[in-house]
């Protein structure tokens, strides 16, 4: 099952849910990839709490803390090499986020760190994501999450612009007042783009690959606006039951996925872009390649032990 490589665990805590990453970096010709042993899903939906009452309630605590100690179990068998635990949006913004992660810790031996968006961007822009990018052309990276949506702009290989706002899944779900934030994106996209001309888009996130799978592409890794705007048609007549029968969606997918793909049909039209890239990468993946640069040439203990 595990060849002699190192294996590492990534998880990433979200305003919808935790995941849990073990993979391995491995090079093939002249591509890098992350060979991926398993992928654990959690449903936390840790927005629910946080959007509502600005803390996260004694009952998701006690989902945090099983679904962690689940993790470290799930690492050890793996016998990982390391692991990182990363936060986002939703505990950015808990109240008691700093007792959470000292009760989920002492439960589970789980570390957990909250980074902001700008570490976020960070992890995601290594040499593992940069492979796929064309030098010569410019991309806006639309990573929409439940509590934000991460946009930044790439000249070429180039990072030059990036910005978090507060319009996520979850927050949308919640009745959140959203209509001052679409208005700083479409302000901040077009003075954009007054200085960067842009050629596509690409989306990251678990919704953004449904939305993938469901147009079902037979060749490439690109979607029309027009392909993503009939799927959400399609799915706006759905409801909630006929996603999870006729799909088979998980429930805290049905209840986001027309509410993401709005975000990322109004932020291409923002920007007049046609397509948009779906390279199927995440957070968990960059950690992973993150640990393993790391590590390379070096002897650290396992920290599951």
């Amino acid at each position: 099952m595990i060849t002699s490589k190192p294996v590492y665990g990534a998880i990433d805590i979200g305003t919808n849910a935790a995941r849990l990453l073990i993979g391995q970096v491995v090079r093939y010709d002249d591509l890098i990839k992350i060979n991926k042993l398993t992928l654990t899903r959690v449903p936390l939906r840790l927005g629910d709490d946080v959007y509502q009452k600005g803390f996260i309630t004694p009952g998701k605590i006690e989902m945090m803390k099983e679904g962690m100690k689940a993790f470290h179990h799930l690492m050890n068998a793996y016998n990982v090499r390391d692991y990182e635990a990363f936060a986002t949006s939703a505990m950015r913004e808990a109240k008691n986020r700093e007792e959470v992660i000292s009760i989920v810790r002492d439960h589970s031996n789980i570390d957990i760190s909250v980074i902001s968006g700008k570490k976020e961007a960070s992890i995601f822009f290594s040499e593992y994501f940069m492979q796929w990018i064309d030098d010569d052309k410019n991309y806006l990276l639309i990573d929409v999450g439940g509590g934000s949506t991460e946009i930044t702009v790439l000249k070429g290989l180039k990072k030059v612009h990036s910005r978090s706002f507060k319009l996520g899944t979850v927050r949308l779900l919640n009745n959140k007042n959203v209509s001052p934030t679409w208005k700083q994106i479409k302000s901040w996209i077009e003075e954009i783009r007054k200085e960067v001309p842009l050629h596509k888009a690409m989306g990251t996130g678990g919704n953004i690959n449904s939305l993938f799978k469901l147009c079902q592409v037979i060749n490439g890794n690109e979607v029309s606006l027009s392909q993503l705007e009939h799927i959400t048609n399609m799915l706006d007549k759905m409801t909630f039951e006929e996603k999870m029968i006729k799909l088979s969606m998980r429930p805290d997918r049905a209840d986001v996925i027309t509410l993401a793909s709005q975000i990322f049909i109004n932020t291409m039209i923002y920007a007049k872009l046609n397509m948009i890239i779906v390279p199927k990468l995440g957070l968990a993946d960059g950690m992973i390649y993150e640990m393993h640069k790391r590590h390379t040439g070096s002897l650290k203990q396992n920290r599951c032990a």
